[in-house]
């Protein structure tokens, strides 16, 4: 789903919209649809081993992938004793306006507006998640989930998102904080808990908690760094190595059911999640 009038995100004008594109007459531009999604990004992206294999996991498409996906439900490090994010999409109204930036090929709730820089079949609109075509303050609800690290100008990706905020709109943030490299395309910045405050500094309120706990920061290094060690760059043998050396260690990460959601677990914390209101 996608809103019935979209603005160019160069000049914010709106868009008059054919069968084939969008186009913007103050500033001559147009915008292609294919396949019905339409393209506000077309960009050249460098490629990288770890684009592709991540891409191979949300299409779930390759015996690789399958097996390193079935491997995550088994035996993956990742542990959040508090679903931040099925909260905050448990609050939102009926008739709420929401977005996801960033949202790869999942769909959180039907009326949803994905937004991502590739076509995946459940994205509605591809675009740079700094400059979208949707209009100011026509959001309600927006979710950006470890999406920040992989941008080059994560504060320009901040202001979008106040500027597509309605006043008192609320947004959920998910960053990695002691996390591993993870190249999608590319890996620029981890978030401390200063770094999302810092950043989210202009909205009326920024609440910062653990998302994923110390636990899972210490036995996602320690299987990491086996994988990294034993791999020789083969993303394949990292898939084997990481695994096998999770599988001793995995059922650690139920530890970090016992720090609390603040405090001092927020230093050495996988991963940390902000609440911000405009």
């Amino acid at each position: 789903m996608r809103p019935e009038t979209l603005y160019c995100p160069a000049c914010r004008a709106p868009l008059a919209e054919s069968a084939a594109q969008y186009a913007c007459a103050p500033c001559d531009r147009a915008y292609p649809i294919i396949d019905g999604i339409p393209r506000f990004f077309s960009g050249p992206l460098k490629a990288t081993e770890d684009m592709a294999f991540q891409a191979e996991q949300m299409f779930n498409d390759t015996l690789r992938a399958k097996a390193y996906n079935l491997g995550k439900r088994i035996v993956s490090s990742d542990y959040q004793p508090r679903n931040h994010l099925a909260e905050f999409i448990a609050a939102i109204p009926p008739g709420a306006t929401v977005a996801e930036l960033g949202s790869g090929n999942r769909r959180l709730t039907p009326d949803i507006v994905n937004i991502d820089l590739f076509p995946f079949p459940n994205v509605d609109i591809v675009s740079d998640v700094a400059a979208t075509p949707l209009g100011a303050g026509s959001i309600d609800y927006l979710v950006i989930d470890a999406v920040l690290e992989h941008v080059p100008e994560p504060h320009k990706v901040v202001a979008e998102i106040f500027r597509l905020l309605k006043p008192g709109g609320e947004a959920y943030c998910l960053a990695p904080f002691v996390y591993p490299y993870h190249g999608y395309p590319h890996n620029y910045f981890n978030f401390s808990p200063d770094a999302l405050e810092f950043l989210f500094r202009d909205f009326s309120s920024c609440a910062v908690r653990i998302a994923r706990g110390p636990t899972s920061a210490l036995t996602n290094l320690l299987s990491e760094y086996v994988a990294v060690a034993l791999s020789g760059g083969s993303a394949t043998r990292y898939t084997f190595w990481k695994g096998a050396a999770l599988a001793p260690i995995f059922f650690l990460k139920y530890l970090d059911k016992f720090w609390s959601g603040t405090g001092p677990g927020m230093r050495i914390a996988n991963a940390l999640c902000a609440r911000v209101i405009k």
